[in-house]
Formats: C-alpha cells, sequence, structure tokens
C-alpha cells in the first residue's frame, strides 16, 4: 500500500507521493513480507511537456517495473505532445498493448496461467467435501456475479473468445490443478469453467497484483489541469487491461480540488471530517436500527390481526426508509457544506507554493497515523512532490536522489541532451 494525492487549482496541478512499497514472497513453508522506504512512484509523463504520472499497488505490470515503462515510453514519446490530457494517458496505455518486447509472450502466458488458477482456487479453498452439484452451483454463481460487472473497453465476446482459444492449455492446466473439481471434469463443468475465465478476464474487476496509474497534468489545448486515475493490471492476448476509475478537472464551476488514491483515509478524514469507516458503519447501523423500530412497537399491538399487522409493518417500513434516504442526504450535503466546501475554496485561491505545502502535509500526516498504529507502515518515507503548470511545466519540489551530479557529469549531460 501507498498513500498519493493530488491538489489543484486554476494556476497548476501539485502530485505527491510516499516512498514506502511491500515486498511479499514464499520462502520454503513461510511467507515473508518486508517494507521498503526507497521507491520511486512519481515521475514526468513526458520530458517536454507538463504531464507528470504516478503509481499505486503493483511496482510492475506482467514483471516489467512501471519505473522501466514508464521511462521507455517517455523515450519513444519525444518531443511530441496532444492537446487533452486524456490523449497522454490513452497513448501511454496503447504503448503497453504495442511494447512487445517488454511484455513478450511467453510472459503474457504465465500471467494467463496465474490468474486463471488463482480464479478457481478463490473460488473452491473453502469447499472441503465438494460434490458436482456443490462445484456446480458455486461456478453458476460466480459467473452470474462477473455477468454483473461491466466489461472493458475493446474486450468484447469476441476478445473473451479469442482468449479461450489461444490459452486453452493453461485453462486445461487450472482446471488440473484444482483437485475439487476432479481429474476429468465433466464437459458441462468444462464449459463453465471457461465462461469463468473469459468473464474474468474482460470484466471491469482488478486482477490480484493490479496497479493504480493517475496521471496529471495539461494537454497543448488545455488551460486548466486535471487528474486521471486508471486501474491496470495485466497484458493478455495482445491487449492490456485498463479502465479509468475517477477524473477530476479544473474548470469554471470546479475550481480547486484535492483527490488521495490508494491509502485515503487520513486524507478523508481531513477533507470530509470523519473517518469512511465510521461514516459507513453510522449509517448501516442507523437504518438497521430504525428498520427495526416498526416491527418492534407493531407486534405488540394485540388489537389488530396479523393481515393487517403486516399491511401496517410494510406502509411502516417504507416511511422510514423514505426517512432514513431524506436524513442520510441532509447530513452529507451537511458535511459538503460545512466542512469540505470551505476547504475546497482555499484551495481555489492558494498560490502554488501552498498548493505543495498541502500535498506534502497531508501526506507527512498519513505517516504519522500509520506510526501511531498497530498496523505495518506501508505509508512511509521520503515524500517526493512535483508541481505541474501549463508554462512552466513538470517541476520537482522534493526528489530522492542516488545519482551525485558531481560524480557522475557524463550521465548529466547526457540526461539533458534527451
Amino acid at each position: 500500500m501507498t498513500a498519493e494525492v493530488a491538489v489543484a487549482n486554476k494556476s497548476a496541478v501539485v502530485i505527491a507521493a510516499d516512498s514506502a512499497v511491500t515486498a511479499s514472497q514464499s520462502i520454503g513453508d513461510k511467507y515473508a513480507t518486508k517494507v521498503f522506504n526507497s521507491a520511486n512512484k512519481l515521475f514526468p509523463l513526458t520530458n517536454y511537456h507538463p504531464a507528470g504520472i504516478m503509481f499505486y499497488g503493483s511496482t510492475t505490470i506482467g514483471g516489467v517495473p512501471w519505473e522501466s515503462v514508464i521511462k521507455e515510453f517517455r523515450r519513444a514519446l519525444g518531443r511530441k505532445s496532444f492537446p487533452e490530457l486524456k490523449d497522454y494517458a490513452e497513448a501511454f496505455l496503447r504503448f503497453l498493448t504495442s511494447c512487445g518486447f517488454l511484455f513478450p509472450e511467453a510472459s503474457q502466458r504465465d500471467i494467463f496461467a496465474y490468474n486463471a488458477w488463482e480464479a478457481l482456487a478463490r473460488l473452491f479453498e473453502i469447499q472441503e467435501r465438494p460434490t458436482a452439484a456443490s462445484v456446480g452451483r458455486a461456478l453458476d454463481a460466480e459467473i452470474e456475479r462477473l455477468q454483473k460487472i461491466e466489461p472493458i473497453e475493446g474486450m468484447d465476446a469476441d476478445f473473451g473468445a479469442k482468449l479461450l482459444d489461444v490459452y486453452d492449455a493453461e485453462i486445461r492446466d487450472a482446471m488440473e490443478r484444482i483437485a475439487v473439481l476432479g481429474a476429468e471434469p465433466s464437459a458441462a463443468i468444462q464449459d463453465k469453467v471457461r465462461t469463468l475465465v473469459r468473464l474474468r478476464f474482460t470484466c471491469r474487476e482488478s486482477l490480484p497484483r493490479s496497479s493504480g496509474i493517475v496521471i496529471a497534468g495539461f494537454g497543448s489545448s488545455e488551460v486548466f489541469p486535471s487528474v486521471l486515475e486508471f486501474s491496470v493490471d495485466a497484458v493478455v492476448g495482445g491487449r492490456v487491461r485498463w479502465w479509468c476509475t475517477s477524473a477530476h478537472a479544473i474548470d469554471e464551476r470546479r475550481k480547486g480540488i484535492v483527490v488521495p488514491f490508494a491509502n485515503k483515509d487520513v486524507i478523508d478524514i481531513i477533507i470530509h471530517g470523519i473517518h469512511p469507516k465510521v461514516e459507513l458503519l453510522f449509517l448501516e447501523s442507523s437504518a438497521r436500527l430504525l428498520l427495526s423500530i416498526p416491527e418492534v412497537i407493531i407486534s405488540q399491538i394485540a388489537e389488530i390481526g396479523p393481515e393487517a399487522k403486516d399491511g401496517y409493518l410494510k406502509a411502516a417500513s417504507e416511511a422510514v426508509k423514505v426517512a432514513f434516504k431524506e436524513l442520510a442526504v441532509e447530513i452529507l450535503e451537511q458535511r459538503r457544506r460545512d466542512i469540505e466546501e470551505p476547504i475546497v475554496k482555499t484551495i481555489e485561491n492558494l498560490p502554488p507554493t501552498e498548493l505543495v505545502t498541502l500535498a506534502e502535509v497531508l501526506l507527512s500526516v498519513s505517516q504519522i497515523y500509520q506510526r501511531v498504529t498497530p498496523d505495518v507502515e506501508t505509508v512511509a518515507g521520503p515524500i517526493d512532490v512535483a508541481i505541474i503548470s501549463k508554462y512552466e511545466g513538470f517541476i520537482w519540489v522534493k526528489r530522492k536522489q542516488y545519482i551525485d551530479a558531481g560524480l557522475n557529469p557524463g550521465f548529466v549531460r547526457q540526461y539533458l541532451d534527451r
């Protein structure tokens, strides 16, 4: 896990990231987790134009470090610019698909094989004494769940059928490794497994080891900055699995934004005035409590019969639902008006240097919060900060350095010539 933030107004957008990265590995029968506090997760997306990129979650895609992918894209992009920030994002994501030497066929097969097996293993890990009927029901339930999830753009039924054809051997191997399916699954079970795998690879639900990608800045025809967030997790069948999860643009109506990524809890407390888990618990508990009251009261009235009680209970429950919805809306509106809006209005008028301070403070508080909790400190290390403005471009404000310019003059000259 990590913590990142983007803070923006009409003048500029500031992006900041901590340096913690969690590495997990199996050693024999043990599972080890270590946290390193020196990772680079924030970079210029181009050497010549006002756009930057951050990543969180997995530090690799297809086994290739994101840092390597980003720098290879910068090299390929050169001085080319785009009119809108979304064009930079789409160019970067298309690059992942087109860059065959980074993601060879063998690598894509390994990724597909692991995720096909994982999807089945996760589904059946709790079944101790499976039967053909229970296996079929589990597959049907998972297929029904996945069918309700929106498919990834461009990954339609034809693409899914192509995956099943190209990776037939990997799917068969995954079925063989899942003991619950038996040595020779029936044709019906095999068809259901294939349907499940097809849906798993084409729907907008992240695979294990997924990454979040944040791209911020300006296109050449944009006056104000924007921030785009994407989920990216694998390259399979010659295509990258990605979709946009959020988009935030500064305009005449929305003049200031604070957008946290990855570990959002502490920043949400500051911006919204309450911990997201506490807010959810309050709303859920209040709903349960209020909905239980009509039954408690009406069930005690001896003067009315069962049929009348059912009618009164139904009417009372509907009235409570309407009242609770109105209460929730009122609470959220007051939170927006009294807590969020004053902060955003202040951000609208902050000079760029103050945007930098705000971004750094938000991540520093997140680090302190993690330090005083019993959890592993997955938000830690130096904070990298960059400010992106329309005409100054991408400017580092704080950055970890392991290259001494005095000891590496050749590298500095090479870097400046790029």
